[in-house]
């Protein structure tokens, strides 16, 4: 760190040459995954590549007149030639040796890469790929992808960025306009540009990454001629602090500037001796934060998250937040105010009475009880921290526990960011004392009817991982801490249960579902041709396809026949009813199989006056009874038609392990005594409750009667809508065998746990009348005229 004096200003300060812009990282990302994609596409696509490729050609006819007799050979030379000479002279009129060093550098590594990645796809033996990459120009081997794309796009990327040189910028312009005349000659294919691009716009923002960019923020003399906009003037020192923090990670932050991430601190001194703290946020240091901003709103579903997208916004947030609290008497990190420079903005801080961390192995309950009353004030007034974890809690230097970090915190939040605050203070509370006395100060200080609004979001997903990350913290603990605040809230209020709030997007289900998604979607992509199934389609008979499509609204009347059964004279009406069938059919591919219908069905009862536990009862015997009727019609059908599909399609000793491994599972859990009384306990009420409700419910004759026939115009009218839907490909089968196999194949992949069924049903159906010698392309063509109806 180097000292410069000015007029008896002393700056102990060092600009650096270059800072790594974590921007670059999500660049190389993004670009690995685009380059992956475009080639995933052209193998299970390659009629949609071609046709795009096709299309792009004959809009280049417009130009053909001025590319006709261009040697595109000599032209691709020249272009390269061209930008790599005059990036190079440019740089080294600029004396940037080391950057031209490294850009040639670049220049030279990315050959050998592009030629090894064109020999990884050569060996895949892929013809789709092969065809969608050939070219003039291009051959097996390590001539499959042009170079020339890969080449040029890391070097401009290394030497730029474009904007701070016009030899560069040119350069760029000079490439995007050389692309599509080598594509409209046919030198080079789409999908190899779009690849090579891919691939060196990879390459060059990883070895920019490692070697960093320029830094544009405020440094120095630009520091200290912003804080005369903000009144300080006259300093005499200015001096940058070495790298301490509070908070370690990628994200760094110290309590010395209300744990502002990824900031730099300078202590400054004026003429009068009066000390502040400075706080300078780069918007190339600020990207992690807002990064961290954006998961945290991918992950929660519904939860209000910020997402500053520059370190002005975000700074001028904080002072806000702060300035609030200050308005409600709330102690905060004692602010100055803000200024801005340049791609830097700054917070000043008084260094009295400031912020100190709180040694959490000596919290009190008394301590407990006041950041309890200092987080209900805030919240009092619609303002949350929503992001309270150990490093926020803080003590003023009077010993007065506060909460610090509030640039993540908001104003007019709605009930569920308040709950969320609540449960991550308690948590921390319950880790670092005992669960116990933190409820106990949570009842003195918030009260039952707060505890038990907080009740719902009592999840992991809402605790912070630092939080979870204390040594006393484990599982057991949260749970421990979930039980007694439920006993608790239930001795002061009415309530007895409580729904829970789903808060985290991704789990295991979700992970898994997407994985048979895309298994699905594989399985069908690659087995059968998309040419094929556009072709059958177009020869579909069009007063089939509407026969199919009535059969389909048939389907829905049968469905609401049956819910209609089940409910008493204040039932909606038939209108309406039908319509709700009609959206449970849409949810039906947005929510696991049944899921949907059975949500709408809740909602739809739920509207007319029932109850949340009649409207399951009523919910849960139109499912047993709609699955009753289908097992019924399978063994009917199947009896009278000598067919034996289920033992065709799903083997014996397969059917008999399932069953077996299922009866384990339950045989364990009753075995186990702590399980067993859970089960008891927690469940068995519940279940018992729903039992008697469904005995009263189907124990009417003509409910029954009611829900059985709508029930059967349900069945058939689906399985006959698949059997016209194979009459529209010209294909007839015997209707009664039809259905059965339908019933069969879609119950099977129904069970696949994807949103209704998603690609599961697709494959099944498909395989299923593959199986009985239906043409693949026929097959899979009335699936999809099937599920589209």
């Amino acid at each position: 760190m180097q000292s410069q004096v000015e007029e008896n200003l002393v700056i102990n300060d060092t600009r650096p040459k270059l800072v790594r812009n974590w921007a670059d990282l999500i660049y190389a990302i993004i670009s690995i995954a685009l380059g992956t994609a475009v080639v995933l596409f052209t193998m299970c696509f390659s009629g949609t590549t071609a046709g795009v490729e096709h299309d792009a050609k004959n809009a280049g006819k417009i130009i053909v007149w001025i590319v006709t007799g261009l040697p595109s050979s000599l032209f691709q030379q020249a272009i390269t030639i061209a930008i790599v000479a005059s990036v190079v002279i440019s740089m080294i009129n600029a004396r940037r040796w080391i950057d031209t060093t490294i850009s040639t550098l670049t220049l030279l590594l990315t050959y050998p890469l592009v030629w090894y990645i064109s020999y990884l796809l050569t060996a895949l033996n892929n013809a789709p790929l092969f065809t969608s990459f050939n070219s003039i120009s291009s051959s097996h081997g390590t001539e499959l992808l042009p170079d020339i794309y890969a080449v040029i796009v890391a070097f401009l990327t290394v030497s730029g960025p474009r904007r701070d040189s016009k030899v560069v910028r040119i350069s760029w312009q000079a490439l995007i306009i050389a692309s599509p005349i080598l594509i409209v000659t046919s030198w080079h294919s789409l999908t190899g540009v779009l690849t090579s691009w891919c691939i060196g716009r990879a390459i060059g923002t990883i070895i920019r990454f490692i070697k960093g960019t320029r830094s544009k923020g405020a440094w120095g003399k630009d520091i200290v001629d912003a804080l005369e906009n903000i009144g300080i003037t006259h300093l005499v020192q200015l001096n940058r602090r070495t790298l301490t923090t509070d908070h370690n990670g990628v994200l760094k932050s110290s309590l010395d500037d209300d744990l502002i991430e990824n900031s730099r601190l300078y202590d400054a001194i004026d003429i009068h001796g009066t000390r502040y703290v400075i706080s300078v946020l780069d918007n190339q240091v600020h990207l992690p934060g807002y990064l961290n901003q954006l998961w945290q709103w991918i992950k929660l579903i519904d939860i209000p998250v910020r997402r500053d997208r520059s370190a002005r916004h975000s700074i001028h947030h904080h002072l806000s937040m702060l300035l609030v609290l200050r308005s409600l008497h709330l102690a905060t990190a004692n602010v100055y105010g803000v200024t801005d420079c340049g791609k830097s903005s700054i917070m000043v801080f008084h260094t009295d009475n400031v912020l100190v961390p709180c040694n959490l192995n000596t919290l009190t309950i008394k301590d407990a009880e006041r950041l309890m009353r200092y987080l209900d004030i805030a919240n009092n007034r619609g303002i949350t921290h929503r992001r309270i974890s150990p490093e926020t809690l803080a003590r003023l230097e009077d010993g007065t526990p506060v909460i610090a970090g509030w640039q993540n915190g908001d104003v007019a939040s709605d009930d569920t960011n308040i709950a969320l605050d609540k449960v991550q203070l308690l948590s921390i509370i319950a880790t670092c004392i005992d669960t116990s006395s933190a409820i106990d100060a949570a009842m003195n200080t918030w009260g039952a009817d707060k505890l038990a609004q907080i009740m719902p979001f009592m999840q992991k997903a809402a605790i912070p991982s630092s939080t979870r990350a204390l040594t006393s913290w484990n599982k057991k603990l949260f749970e421990e801490l979930k039980t007694k605040l439920g006993e608790k809230v239930c001795e002061h209020t009415d309530d007895e249960d409580y729904d829970t709030v789903r808060l985290a997007r991704f789990n295991i289900r979700f992970f898994v579902t997407l994985i048979l998604i895309v298994a699905a979607l594989a399985a069908i992509a690659t087995q059968w041709h998309p040419q094929e199934i556009v072709s059958a389609l177009k020869r579909a008979d069009t007063l089939m396809v509407l026969l199919c499509f009535a059969f389909s609204l048939l389907a829905w009347v049968g469905s609401a026949i049956t819910v209609g059964s089940f409910m008493d004279d204040s039932r909606p009406s038939a209108g309406v009813l039908f319509t709700s069938q009609a959206a449970s059919g849409f949810t039906a591919v947005s929510m696991p199989a049944g899921v949907g219908p059975a949500f709408v069905n809740m909602q739809i009862i739920k509207k007319n006056g029932y109850s949340a536990a009649q409207a399951t009862a009523i919910t849960s015997a139109v499912w047993l009874l709609q699955a009753l009727v289908t097992a019924l019609v399978m063994f009917c059908v199947g009896i009278f038609t000598g067919k034996n599909v289920l033992s065709g399609m799903i083997p014996t000793h397969m059917l008999i392990t399932v069953i077996g491994i299922v009866t384990l599972i339950i045989c364990t859990f009753m075995i186990i005594t702590p399980i067993r009384k859970f089960i008891r306990k927690r469940y068995l009420p519940i279940l018992s409750d729903y039992g008697k409700q469904i005995k009263e419910l189907i124990s009417s004759p003509k409910q029954l009667i009611k829900g059985t026939v709508g029930g059967l115009i349900l069945v058939f009218a689906t399985g006959l809508g698949y059997w016209v839907a194979l009459l529209a490909f010209g294909y007839y089968a015997n209707p009664w065998e039809t259905v059965l196999l339908f019933l069969v194949a879609n119950t099977a992949g129904s069970a696949v746990p994807t949103p209704g069924g998603l690609g599961a049903v697709e494959a099944s159906l498909t395989f299923a009348f593959t199986s009985v010698g239906i043409h693949p392309t026929i097959a899979l063509s009335a699936t999809l005229l099937y599920r589209l109806m």
